[in-house]
């Protein structure tokens, strides 16, 4: 028992050494691509629409102090709400001065991911840009394996004190004679809560700000930035157990969501925000097991705003009965960076929430 604790203890230690060295140089990593797309954006875009803007000085001021009144919203329907009412106000007139700038967002779109190849960037509205990094590197993930996960006929599990009858007559319907020996081999099955350790960290320029919620099952991420550096902040959680060498059959179950949501509003040139939420879990030297991945990035044009939401859930129930003794890692990890002018003006959160976090051993 000392011998599989001490080990436990070992791993768990390795892995958190892992998470904070290979997903410290990630985040930074993509912090600093997100400000090289948003300098870039602006230059090819933002800036020429700014000044055709400004030569109509009116209508400038007008947009302007409408923008700033935004920024300064706390509430975050209301936000919405004003920035819906501010496109549709304005959307013609931004629409003739882009024209009057000789910029078109598909064209910057072309030039953007011909520099930026692993982001898939979009317009939702025509000006702004909402950006997806489509790798699914998660900082922890391994060359892929055969995945054996099963959803055991789509079965949604109950929560882990379900006696062991809910399985034998829901998971697995079968013959009546069947469910009768299976029932009896079920008694001595044991469900065995993943811990999860957590970790977080936040870093913010003057005058901005960021924050990370924690909990046992959860981390919850959000910035809002400012210029020269922005704010960031990320919270993981980690766990890493070896799997008993004496069971007759062990399988992993994780359900849950990963969900970002944020908001751009370009008030001194252009602002951008960052969030993404994943889980990844896998065998030590081996292929991952089961992931989920969610990032969205969104840049908003001088004067204009952007905005996304988006959520994915999952349910995994993976045979790994075939790893006993082996050591499992499970780590979940959410992000947020944000750079803008003007405080409060730009904002986004990434969570990972695990509902069900544990192993089915019998």
């Amino acid at each position: 028992m000392k011998r599989l604790l001490y080990a436990n203890m070992v791993s768990l230690f390795l892995l958190l050494c892992t998470i904070f060295f290979i997903t410290t140089t990630v985040k930074a990593q993509d912090d600093k691509v997100l400000e090289e797309i948003r300098n870039e954006f602006d230059k090819v875009y933002g800036k020429k629409i700014e000044e055709e803007l400004k030569k109509d000085q009116s209508k400038f001021e007008s947009m302007k102090s409408e923008a700033e009144g935004i920024g300064k919203i706390k509430n975050e329907d209301a936000k919405k709400k004003a920035m819906d009412n501010y496109t549709r106000a304005h959307k013609e007139h931004y629409g003739k001065m882009a024209k009057n700038a000789g910029v078109d967002i598909n064209s910057v779109i072309a030039h953007l991911s011909k520099q930026f190849p692993q982001y898939r960037f979009e317009s939702t509205d025509g000006y702004s840009i909402i950006a997806e990094k489509q790798t699914k590197d998660l900082g922890l993930q391994r060359q892929p394996i055969n995945n054996t996960a099963s959803d055991l006929l789509a079965t949604t599990f109950h929560a882990k004190t379900t006696p062991p009858a809910y399985y034998a007559y829901n998971v697995l319907p079968v013959s009546a004679l069947y469910l009768t020996t299976l029932f009896e081999s079920l008694k001595t099955l044991g469900v065995q809560p993943l811990i999860f350790t957590q970790t977080k960290s936040v870093n913010c320029a003057l005058a901005s700000g960021g924050y990370v919620n924690i909990g046992g099952m959860y981390a919850l991420s959000s910035t809002s930035g400012v210029v020269a550096g922005g704010c960031s902040s990320s919270g993981n959680l980690s766990n890493s157990s070896v799997l008993p060498t004496v069971a007759q059959s062990i399988y992993l179950r994780l359900s849950g969501t990963v969900e970002v949501s944020g908001y751009a509003v370009g008030i001194v040139g252009t602002s951008a925000t960052d969030a993404s939420a994943s889980f990844n879990s896998y065998i030590t030297s081996e292929g991952s097991l089961a992931s989920n991945y969610v990032s969205k990035s969104a840049f908003a044009p001088f004067l204009w705003v952007a905005s996304f939401n988006d959520i994915k859930s999952f349910n995994h129930y993976v045979d790994i009965t075939s790893k006993k003794g082996k050591t499992l890692n499970v780590a979940g990890s959410s992000r947020s960076f944000s750079i803008s002018g003007l405080c409060c003006a730009t904002n986004s959160s990434g969570k990972i929430n695990f509902t069900t976090a544990e192993l089915v051993v019998q």
